[in-house]
């Protein structure tokens, strides 16, 4: 009996050793394996997340992206952020342009000693929810020009493979080189780090940058500007900035307006901008750098011949931007004064009818001139919204301009209305009906250069009617024809040319501006 219990004894010693030795040999593979994991995972200095996975050079976007957003941040909440930190002793590069899209980017941006935080492509994926690709995009070494021509099939072939990503990508890269016409100047400082002027570009905010100009308020060109703006100054015409101020919010401290016909220096740079003869408050903008050259921004513009009387215009230009909204022969539309005058007499000869009401179609800005004439020449009251008449009361009408315009829709039959109701006969039908059993006949006028098409003459205007509604179609245009486009080219006489609107890549863009120069 007392041999069995030394034997059970000395069993249950084992196999107390036994599970001790396990559990040391499992202590010390934990250690191991925790001291393993702490060697091999690498985290992010700020952030933390985990970026072992990622290949050396992402590491290094992924940090200086983490680094970027720590210094914004502390920008936003430092105080007295009324004084914009300008950068020192810019002067603007005088590298050629690219007719193959409007960004100007110099390739110094890249140089040694002078890397960026983050690379553009990366923030744009970053922006579109997809900097999960950013390696295979690094991998294949696109940068911004090469990023605007790629497809579907390349997008596939360098492995985005899912249906979702790829059409939301190339949604994006259709935006990317078709909308509003961004354009940056670059200017490399005294000190050697390259800072750019940016035209139209809000919607491409970046921090390397802190002069940003605004050629007219068209949604298509402010796109991307909101209240909370904080990149330094925005530089527009008077009007535009108190559009800005009011629509969107701006405070003023981030505007500085720029006079007319008058030059000033920015950072080293004479700028100098003119009417554009487009929307109240659109300007071309000429850049002159130090080392002599122009680059000259038209924003969207109508030629007109006093523009050939103007000395600065009359210098020569390296770079032209051209808005090229209407670069095709079929374009050919009558000038602003004639279809203005077509306005007039239709007016005059559809009132024979009391009961009629005119409606004249207006952009949020835009068209003021047509309906402006109408009230001078035939002496009437035009009506307007309480929400045109805050954007009117910007503009700098004179009194007498002004008196012409009413809030009460009984005291006109002259209303000006958006664009957008006329469009066809069923969105004016539903006007017709706000207006039943007041008026017996509504004719309107929709002035768009679209509405001038191949195949018809040059008339001023076109007239339909269904039933008690008629539409006259007028090419009134804000744009140059393509005949005006022409000419200005020929006015100026550029060395290259850079096409801002209708331009999808090397291969459009020449065929515009063959058409210009033949």
């Amino acid at each position: 009996m007392t041999i069995r219990r030394l034997e059970l004894h000395s069993l249950m010693y084992c196999l107390i050793y036994v599970v001790h030795l396990k559990m040391r040999i499992c202590l010390w593979t934990m250690v191991i394996t925790i001291t393993w994991m702490l060697l091999v995972l690498l985290a992010a200095p700020l952030c933390g997340i985990d970026i072992s996975d990622m290949s050396e050079e992402l590491r290094h976007v992924h940090t200086n992206e983490c680094l970027d957003k720590e210094q914004v941040h502390n920008h936003v909440d430092a105080p007295n952020t009324d004084n914009v930190t300008e950068c020192p002793g810019q002067v603007l590069d005088d590298s050629p342009c690219r007719a193959s899209g409007q960004v100007l980017d110099d390739p110094s941006l890249e140089a040694e000693g002078q890397i960026r935080q983050i690379s553009p492509v990366s923030e744009w994926l970053h922006n579109l929810g997809l900097s999960r690709y950013e390696e295979v995009f690094i991998r294949e070494e696109i940068d911004l020009e090469s990023l605007r021509w790629l497809t579907d099939e390349d997008l596939y072939n360098i492995g985005i493979t899912a249906l979702g990503p790829r059409k939301k990508i190339v949604h994006a890269l259709n935006e990317l080189r078709t909308e509003g016409s961004e354009t940056a100047v670059n200017t490399p400082q005294k000190s050697g780090t390259p800072t750019p002027f940016r035209v139209d570009a809000f919607k491409y905010l970046r921090r390397d940058c802190f002069h940003w100009f605004l050629t007219h308020f068209h949604a298509d060109h402010y796109g991307g500007l909101t209240k909370s703006f904080c990149h330094g100054k925005i530089y527009c015409s008077l009007i535009t900035a108190k559009l800005v101020n009011l629509k969107l919010g701006i405070p003023w401290e981030n505007i500085e307006v720029l006079p007319l016909n008058e030059k000033i220096c920015i950072s080293g740079v004479d700028v100098t901008c003119f009417d554009a003869n487009h929307c109240p408050g659109s300007v071309i903008i000429l850049f002159e750098l130090p080392n002599g050259k122009a680059i000259l921004h038209t924003g969207d513009f109508r030629f007109c011949e006093d523009m050939t009387k103007i000395v600065s215009l009359q210098r020569h230009v390296q770079t032209l931007i051209l808005d090229t909204t209407y670069c095709d022969p079929q374009y050919d539309f009558p000038k602003q004064d004639a279809v203005i005058q077509y306005v007039l007499e239709a007016i005059q000869a559809e009132a024979f009818n009391p009961r009629t009401l005119f409606l004249i179609g207006s952009y949020t800005i835009g068209k003021e001139r047509v309906f402006m004439e109408v009230a001078r020449v035939l002496r009437k009251k035009i009506y307007v919204t309480a929400a045109k008449m805050r954007i009117l009361e910007c503009l700098g009408m004179s009194k007498e301009d002004m008196q012409w315009l009413t809030l009460d829709e009984r005291e006109s039959h002259i209303h000006v209305v958006p664009m957008w109701t006329l469009a066809s006969f069923k969105r004016l039908k539903h006007a017709s009906n706000m207006y039943k059993g007041r008026y017996s006949l509504i004719v309107a006028f929709s002035p768009t250069g679209w509405s001038f098409t191949k195949g018809k003459k040059s008339t001023p205007g076109k007239r339909s009617q269904q039933g008690t509604i008629i539409r006259y179609e007028v090419p009134y245009s804000e744009h140059s024809s393509f005949t005006e486009l022409k000419e200005f080219v020929k006015f100026i006489s550029p060395e290259n040319i850079i096409p801002s609107v209708n331009n999808h890549g090397q291969e459009s863009a020449n065929k515009m501006i063959s058409r210009l120069l033949s």
